[in-house]
């Protein structure tokens, strides 16, 4: 912690959960204070609030360890201790009393630990860095990225570009956007103009 997020400084700003200081109240004020200064100036906001499907549960370990030495510096023996705290672990299920076989698990980062929540900080730090469309911002994997245009379609155009670059993002990094729980909204001057469900394929759709 001290290493990434004091010394550092290595920890991205637009993620606000875990750390001293931050809060869901706060994002939100910033937020909304954001978008209604973008609105008062006659520019419209199109804005998808974006949930993963089980995302701790999701997380591959490979691909954690390598960002933890590539993208923090992390080695040596505090590597090696987070990589026996991940693996060897392994699960079964026990169904009318019978016991399934034992098997290896390679994903998932293990809740209500200290750990567990830095970790996922850290796996998904790159993710705003990775959308150059909009502006993107998290709080755990409750995730918001918004556009400027100075008409809706413009707004709507650059936030299915950025919707698109989160989707390649969730692709090489094995996380899964929960259709079902995900929205977006399309705001200007006299406030919410329209509010609905994501599409399946909201990536790929227009809002």
């Amino acid at each position: 912690m001290k290493h990434v997020f004091r010394d550092n400084n290595l920890a991205s700003n637009r993620q606000w959960a875990y750390r001293p200081g931050y809060s869901t109240e706060y994002l939100m004020i910033h937020l909304t204070e954001t978008w209604r200064s973008v609105i008062d100036s006659g520019k419209f906001v199109a804005v998808a609030f974006i949930d993963f499907r089980k995302a701790f549960d999701s997380v591959p370990h490979a691909t954690l360890v390598m960002k933890l030495e590539r993208h923090f510096g992390i080695k040596r023996l505090t590597l090696d201790w987070l990589k026996s705290y991940l693996t060897g672990r392994k699960q079964f299920t026990v169904l009318n009393g019978v016991k399934s076989d034992l098997l290896s698990v390679s994903m998932r980062i293990p809740q209500g630990s200290v750990l567990g929540p830095t970790l996922f900080t850290l796996f998904t730090n790159d993710l705003p860095l990775s959308v150059r469309s909009g502006s993107l911002f998290m709080f755990a994997d409750d995730t918001t990225v918004f556009c400027i245009g100075d008409t809706a379609e413009e707004a709507i155009a650059e936030l299915n570009r950025a919707l698109q670059e989160v989707y390649n993002w969730c692709c090489d990094n094995q996380l899964i956007p929960h259709p079902g729980k995900s929205e977006a909204m399309q705001c200007c001057f006299v406030g919410v103009t329209q509010w609905g469900r994501l599409p399946r394929c909201y990536w790929l759709t227009p809002v």
